[in-house]
Formats: structure tokens, sequence, C-alpha cells
């Protein structure tokens, strides 16, 4: 750790009074790292990349939300202790679930992030490898609610997928959160909305939305 840091400036990463060979595995940076885990790192992330948007005048604008799965080779079965919104811990079980990467047969974890209109990431977590997403939409909004106060949720719509809508999603977000999604298949209003469009027969031709064949509407 030493050798790293001699080529680095450390007053500025650090504070003035810290020289490269303060920072090693056994003082330092151990009770940092220690330091770190108490605070929950995914709140002092979080809570750094907000306040960087927010002085950089940067809007936070619409947040996207996904998730997508981390496939692993070899014989794992737990992580460490990580933590939770509550302050205590829990086991990251590396396990099945439902694959993005198209590898059913292998273990995985599952990562969930929340990203500006910019592309930049203000909240992210993980997960076990048989998260599903709504499971996962429901821990992700309770974090929000965590990190942004009622005033700032009242201006960031919440985009998300279909996977969001469930009734524990939708009492967990309202007169929260504004929200954007894809009404699931699964509710009768789906079919009376897409039916009512099409005799309404009022379409606009937005044009192209992505490079894939067949991304227009």
């Amino acid at each position: 750790m030493q050798q790293f840091f001699e080529e680095q400036d450390v007053e500025m990463l650090f504070r003035l009074d810290v020289k490269a060979e303060d920072l090693n595995e056994y003082v330092l940076l151990g009770r940092s790292i220690d330091a770190l885990f108490q605070a929950n790192p995914w709140k002092v992330y979080s809570t750094l990349a907000i306040s960087t948007c927010l002085k950089l005048g940067i809007p936070l604008g619409r947040l996207h939300n996904d998730t997508t799965s981390y496939s692993v080779y070899g014989e794992y079965n737990t992580l460490e202790k990580i933590e939770k919104s509550d302050e205590s811990s829990k086991d990251l079980e590396i396990t099945y679930g439902h694959s993005k990467q198209h590898c059913p047969n292998l273990k995985q974890t599952v990562l969930g992030m929340s990203v500006t209109s910019e592309r930049i990431p203000v909240l992210a977590t993980i997960e076990n490898g048989n998260t599903d997403d709504k499971t996962w939409n429901f821990t992700f909004i309770q974090k929000l609610r965590e990190m942004l106060s009622k005033e700032e949720c009242d201006q960031l719509p919440y985009q998300a997928d279909s996977a969001l809508i469930t009734k524990e999603n939708l009492r967990e977000i309202r007169g929260y959160l504004h929200f954007i999604y894809r009404l699931p298949e699964t509710f009768n209003l789906s079919l009376e909305l897409k039916e009512r469009a099409w005799r309404k027969d009022k379409w606009e031709e937005v044009g192209q939305l992505g490079s894939k064949k067949g991304c227009f509407l």
C-alpha cells in the first residue's frame, strides 16, 4: 500500500499531515475500511454522488432504475456479511437465479443501480443471486427514501420496467415518488388501454428510438 501511494498526491486525497508511509493495511487503511463498513458504503457513495451533482449544478432529473446479473465460476457459496439499510447485516448469497447473462447453469449475484439522465450512478446495491426485480424495487425504494427528502423526490420521477408494479411497491411509493413504468400484461387494464388506443387511432411518429432493428414507435 505504501508503494502504491508514493506516487499519489496523498495530501490532496486525505489531509495535509498524511504521508505515504502512513497508509498501510494494518493501521490507517484498515481502520478506514472498518469505519466505511460501519457507515454503510452505499450510503457514503450515494451521499457523495448526490452532493456532487448538486454542487456542480447537474440536475438529478429522472432516475433510471434496473438490475443485471453477474455470473461466477467455481465453488461459490456465500460471501462475508454485507450491510442492510437497517444497519444490521446479512449474508450475501451467491446462488442460482434468473440469469440476464443467459447462463442459468452458473451461480450469480444481482446488481441494482439507479442512474440519472446523464448516466451518473447515484445509488447501487448488490443482492442475492435469486433476487427478483419486484423484490429489488421494493428494497430500492426504501433506500431512496433514506437518501432523499420528500421535496427532492417530488421533483424526481422514478423510471422502471413493469417489475415495479406490485401492490407492495405501489403502497411503498404512494405519496412519495412520481414514477414512469410499463403496465404489465397481468393487469386487465393493460389490454383495455391498448384497445382504447387502437380505437382512438391518433398515433404520433417519434422516429427511431435506438440503434437496434425495430426501435420505432
